[in-house]
């Protein structure tokens, strides 16, 4: 039994990306029938790259958001795959991250900087999971919606292939 289409479940992380996949399009839509909600990576292969799954599903499945990585100032990650499928920006360059063993020892990864839009899909789950855990929330929109609604614009004026609807703001999402 896959423990990630177990009822409960209602957010998961994606943070890979690459080809399409027939029987990885079967679990994604299993979880869709399902109501999970899932972040995905938008990919790091540049803005030429085609598109990446999970995230390219967000083209067609409205329970997946597609995230890429922008920096502190806004700007995108460098190294971000671009399309129609990206939903939002999350914070995801440079980010100080602790080592892999939570314990700083002589074997261990020492903590460092890290980039990619697999941080900023995690932190976009992260806020997701925050939002589904407030009681009383905005009614009427799904998830993604209410995302994008709410969301920052960067770039161009309104949605667009680089950064989608713009940066993440759970705050802003949570209010009525």
């Amino acid at each position: 039994r896959n423990p990630a289409t177990n009822d409960g479940v209602q957010v998961i992380n994606m943070s890979m990306s690459g080809r399409y996949d027939k029987n990885f399009a079967t679990t994604i839509t299993e979880l869709m029938h399902r109501g999970v909600l899932v972040t995905a990576a938008a990919g790091n292969q540049g803005g030429k790259a085609p598109p990446a799954y999970p995230a390219a599903y967000a083209s067609t499945h409205n329970h997946i958001v597609a995230v890429t990585a922008v920096d502190v100032e806004g700007k995108l990650y460098s190294q971000a795959n671009q399309g129609a499928y990206i939903s939002v920006a999350a914070p995801g360059v440079n980010l100080w991250v602790p080592p892999a063993s939570g314990q700083l020892t002589a074997e261990s990864v020492a903590a460092r900087y890290v980039s990619g839009t697999s941080y900023a899909s995690a932190y976009a789950a992260g806020a997701v999971a925050h939002w589904l855990a407030i009681p009383k929330k905005p009614s009427g929109t799904t998830v993604p919606q209410r995302l994008c609604q709410t969301a920052k614009d960067l770039g161009p004026a309104g949605r667009d292939d680089a950064f989608g609807c713009g940066l993440l703001q759970i705050n802003a999402a949570l209010k009525p």
